[in-house]
């Protein structure tokens, strides 16, 4: 093939690299802003978080956000852990979703088989699997902090866990993966 075709080629599909990366950035950063949003509305107004989420705009403007976590299931002594759990675990999701954006700002960049895309892919698969395990403690304490009423329950979604584990783990193979391929791709550079 022509020289000039293949590169024409190869700017034509680095473009739409360039294009889908930016649109997922900004998808990231819609993302942040709707968790940190969240999270400040649960810690000054707690009383606007349900389990069923809502909206009833009649009289008035009323939206309540969906949440497993909610400020009534605390018992009175464990109520500081409710402010907690809502500044520490968005904070972590907050930190997978950058681990994404400085990935697809990359991606941006024309930057695609770095050592640094992979090193962010790697985190990211830690990032789940920590996910999956920090499930576990948070389900047990709940014996603890938790108000035991008629819908107490401590059945464990273990799917989830194992999800979380499975693709964390399935990451962070894909980013060994990716390490392997851009050394290969350095050696044959250096034997040319």
């Amino acid at each position: 093939m022509n020289a000039k075709i293949i590169e024409r080629r190869a700017k034509a599909r680095l473009n739409r690299i360039r294009r889908v990366a930016r649109f997922f950035k900004w998808i990231c950063i819609l993302l942040m802003v709707v968790v940190i949003g969240a999270a400040a509305i649960a810690i000054l107004m707690p009383n606007m978080i349900s389990p069923e989420g809502g909206w009833n705009p009649p009289g008035g403007i009323h939206l309540w956000i969906k949440s497993a976590i909610l400020q009534e299931q605390f018992k009175p002594e464990w109520h500081w852990l409710y402010y907690v759990m809502w500044i520490i675990l968005p904070g972590f999701y907050c930190w997978g979703v950058r681990l994404f954006y400085r990935l697809f700002a990359n991606l941006e960049r024309g930057i695609i088989f770095s050592r640094n895309n992979v090193r962010l892919i790697r985190l990211f698969g830690w990032w789940l699997v920590t996910i999956g395990l920090i499930g576990v403690p948070i389900q047990c304490s709940k014996v603890i902090w938790m108000v035991h009423d008629s819908d107490f329950s401590l059945t464990m979604d273990f799917s989830d866990i194992v999800g979380y584990l499975l693709v964390g783990i399935f990451a962070i193979f894909v980013a060994w993966i990716m390490d392997e391929g851009r050394k290969i791709q350095e050696e044959q550079e250096l034997t040319v």
